[in-house]
Formats: C-alpha cells, structure tokens, sequence
C-alpha cells in the first residue's frame, strides 16, 4: 500500500499550481470545517486533537463512548470496477 512515486516536468508543476489556485477559492467554502487530513493546517493530528476534546467531557463524566472511522477509498475502487464491468 505504497504511493507512487513520478517525476514530473516544470511545466506540469506551474499547471498544477494555477488550477489550484483558481479552484481553491470556489472549493474552501465547500468543505466543512470538520474535514481534515488534505486541507492546509488541518492534518490527521489537529483531527485527533479536535476529537479528544469533543471526548474529553464525556469519558470524564464516565459516559461510553464510541468511534468508527472509516476509509472510502476501497469503496470508491470496488464501485469503480462495477461500474466498469456493467459497461463492458
């Protein structure tokens, strides 16, 4: 479950940052402040922090309390291939 890892040429880069941000600014105000891992300043770290403050009242006071998390990624990957089998 390794990245790939490319070279890319200059001009890809130059690109890639001019459609970044131009769509950025359509795009930020989309995405929920409970979002992290991709968005700047919010990593998977200020994720956990955000959770274990929202937690911190309820464990003190005793309470249960679960979590689940989830990744789509797989998901995304076996709809994609039925998909692609349904089209063939």
């Amino acid at each position: 479950n390794y990245r790939g890892i490319s070279i890319l040429c200059a001009a890809s880069k130059v690109l890639e940052s001019v459609i970044y941000s131009s769509i950025l600014p359509i795009v930020s105000p989309l995405i929920p402040s409970s979002q992290h891992g991709f968005v700047p300043r919010r990593s998977t770290l200020s994720n956990l922090m955000s959770l274990m403050i929202d937690l911190f009242p309820h464990t003190a006071a005793g309470r249960q309390v679960d979590v689940i998390y989830t990744d789509f990624g797989c998901v995304r990957l076996f709809v994609a291939s039925i998909a692609y089998g349904k089209a063939r």
